[in-house]
């Protein structure tokens, strides 16, 4: 006894019967699709963004930048002229480099323009609409975490605020305050360009910290282990300062490198001198002692 497949196993699925679930539910579909559009306008919007920055330096070898003094090299007399990368990245990221960085650029000190959504750091472009002098050591400024509030009155007069909730003193530029991190002064500097009205916190952060956060942030890298090209790279979400931040690097960097080639050609020319003197007082010895040995014997003339 033979049967037959039936048509219904023969047919393929009904997407119809699959869907219609959904499909009673399309409304909150529709409603998901609009909110996840605006949650993502949103984001986009106000969201920072980041910038990534990057630059190229060379690494010169001792002989390559220095033909005369890899001579002493050849002597043994200056070590070893080779340079290895691995240590060059160190040296570039060194705790010395990026404190004297963030204390070129004053990066321990920042203003950022409050918003009802979302803040502002000023930094360059635009300029900040006042300066900080601060009258207390470098000392203290340099090792010290504080902030305080300052809102723009008018061309002559701003708000202080040691807290986002007050209390505020109306204060006129110029004028020696009280802060947390010592008397300062307030001057104007960019008032024109800014909206009255608009408060911004100026936070003080000690210089080895922002160091070490610059420190975290900075790539260096080398293509491969033959190469002397070095690429140094940071994400900020400014890129002024992240420029910034790579080019006094590099200038810090080559300073450093220009200093210890200077004092290595200082030691070089004293040791030559050195001996040049060392040399000179034996040949003046020997020469007098020629000539008090002719005199004893009352020699004037050798070949006679």
């Amino acid at each position: 006894m033979s049967s037959k497949p039936s048509n219904h196993s023969q047919e393929g699925p009904d997407y119809r019967e699959i869907l219609k679930p959904y499909l009673k539910s399309w409304k909150w579909f529709v409603i998901s699709g609009i909110t996840a559009l605006i949650i993502g306008f949103i984001y986009i919007r106000y969201a920072v963004p980041h910038y990534a920055v990057e630059a190229k330096i060379q690494i010169l070898d001792n002989k390559q930048g220095s033909s005369q003094l890899s001579v002493f090299e050849d002597l043994g007399m200056l070590g070893e002229g080779g340079i290895e990368i691995e240590d060059e990245i160190e040296i570039i990221k060194s705790r010395s480099n990026l404190i004297a960085l963030v204390k070129e650029l004053g990066l321990n000190i920042n203003i950022t323009a409050l918003g009802n959504i979302k803040n502002s750091p000023i930094y360059r472009n635009p300029d900040p609409p006042f300066n900080i002098n601060f009258i207390a050591p470098d000392s203290l400024v340099h090792n010290s975490r504080a902030g305080f509030f300052i809102t723009l009155s008018s061309k002559t007069t701003f708000e202080y605020a040691e807290n986002d909730k007050g209390p505020t003193t109306l204060y006129s530029y110029g004028k020696t305050i009280s802060s947390p991190v010592g008397e300062i002064i307030v001057t104007p500097n960019n008032v024109d360009s800014h909206k009255f009205g608009t408060n911004y916190v100026v936070s003080v952060n000690p210089l080895s910290t922002v160091a070490a956060n610059y420190q975290k942030a900075l790539e260096i890298s080398v293509e491969n282990h033959r190469s002397k090209i070095l690429t140094l790279s940071l994400n900020d979400a400014i890129v002024p300062r992240a420029q910034d931040v790579i080019n006094t690097l590099i200038a810090i960097y080559n300073q450093n490198a220009i200093d210890d080639k200077k004092a290595l050609a200082d030691r070089t020319s004293e040791f030559i001198d050195d001996r040049i003197s060392q040399i000179s007082s034996s040949l003046t010895s020997a020469d007098e002692s020629a000539v008090e040995f002719k005199s004893d014997r009352g020699l004037t003339d050798i070949a006679t």
